[in-house]
């Protein structure tokens, strides 16, 4: 148990660093980014005038950057609007996968309900990926046309607004075509791609981390658990109310089956001194077992009962309460990566074993999960 915490807040430290990293290299992109296009509207003549000599809403620029300008202000949502686009379609498309897997396990449970609500979640969020894509779409092709237009503008020698403007358009130039002109026509499109590359990146370490965080949570709930719940005791058996039975100092009317053990017992056995009120455990108000009453059912058993004890151990059938009916009852499920079916709880109790997957409500073979997942399967242990 012990062993399995110290991994796993290894494990969180070392994806949160490298989430950290990530991110700030993304960053670093979006910055530089930001500054390429604010040359590239510069160049463009666009309207340099500061935002807080507007009328309307020059006041709140005042106050916050009163020297920025409508150029730099375009140029800051371009590169957000990128950067903040592809991290979230990365996310909506890995939700979508989660969904389709959840959908797929309960359908093989049968259980249709379940698989509906997935069903809709994962058109849901498709749908939004959709969405995200198609407003993308203008926006880097608009970007990539403002890096063009920087890089040709460099390539002839056009440092100012007053040359660059005249610059023939990008289809012409290439009819010339040049080295220089070839690095700028790949560059545009790489730069995209590094922008998608670091989102990526980003969504895959956010993931691991927050796997490896719930983890860490889980293993603390478990040794909490296990500090808080007494040593599991063997049943013994039923007393005559057909309370269960855990301390050998008390009397018996039943065994650990439901059968009637031979023999009244006496008052003296059962009010024996032994056996004090301190000692017994705390038993529920209400009986777990129901016993029925046996009595004689003809002559023959009503003079037997009216004498000796019968010789013959009675059979006494006892009826399980809501707790056991529930355990016997509970929904079992099939577990991605092998043939097997289980419950949840008994999932739950074997992280060795399996992985529970408490929002979507599949069950994993963990062997499985962590080779579809890219994490190193975790060593048997015996818990503490």
């Amino acid at each position: 148990m012990f062993s399995r915490m110290t991994k796993n807040l290894l494990g969180l430290l070392f994806w949160s660093a490298v989430t950290l990293c990530a991110l700030g290299v993304t960053v670093a992109v979006v910055t530089s980014n930001y500054l390429a296009l604010a040359y590239s509207f510069y160049l463009q003549r666009y309207d340099g005038q500061p935002l807080s000599e507007e009328t309307f809403i020059g006041p709140l620029f005042q106050a916050v950057a009163p020297e920025a300008t409508l150029a730099q202000l375009y140029s800051l949502g371009i590169a957000l609007a990128i950067a903040g686009g592809f991290f979230l379609l990365f996310n909506k498309l890995f939700n979508s996968f989660d969904s389709y897997q959840a959908l797929k396990a309960h359908r093989a449970e049968g259980n249709s309900e379940q698989a509906n609500a997935f069903k809709v979640d994962l058109h849901e969020k498709l749908l939004c990926a959709t969405l995200l894509l198609i407003a993308l779409i203008p926006v880097i092709s608009w970007d990539i046309s403002l890096f063009r237009f920087r890089g040709a503008a460099s390539v002839n020698k056009l440092d100012s607004p007053d040359g660059a403007v005249d610059l023939i358009t990008w289809d012409k130039l290439l009819e010339e075509p040049s080295f220089a002109l070839e690095l700028t026509r790949l560059g545009s499109w790489s730069y995209i791609a590094m922008t998608a590359s670091l989102c990526l990146g980003l969504e895959i370490t956010a993931r691991k981390t927050r796997r490896y965080a719930d983890r860490c949570f889980t293993t603390i709930e478990d040794l909490g658990v296990r500090a808080g719940q007494p040593v599991e005791r063997p049943l013994l058996g039923y007393d005559a109310e057909g309370h269960a039975v855990y301390d050998s100092t008390i009397a018996l009317a039943y065994d650990a089956e439901g059968n009637s053990i031979a023999g009244p017992q006496s008052s003296h056995e059962s009010n024996s001194p032994s056996a004090p009120a301190a000692t017994e455990p705390k038993q529920a108000a209400e009986p777990l077992f129901v016993v029925p009453p046996v009595g004689p059912t003809s002559r023959d058993d009503q003079e037997s009962a009216s004498g000796a004890a019968p010789a013959e151990t009675q059979k006494v059938e006892v009826q399980p309460r809501t707790a056991a009916r529930t355990a016997a009852s509970e929904e079992l499920r099939t577990v991605i990566g092998t043939e097997e079916r289980v419950s949840m709880q008994d999932a739950a109790r074997d992280p060795e074993r399996y992985y529970v997957d408490m929002t979507n409500g599949v069950v994993w073979d963990r062997a499985c999960y962590e080779a579809l997942h890219g994490v190193d399967s975790m060593p048997s242990e015996q818990a503490a």
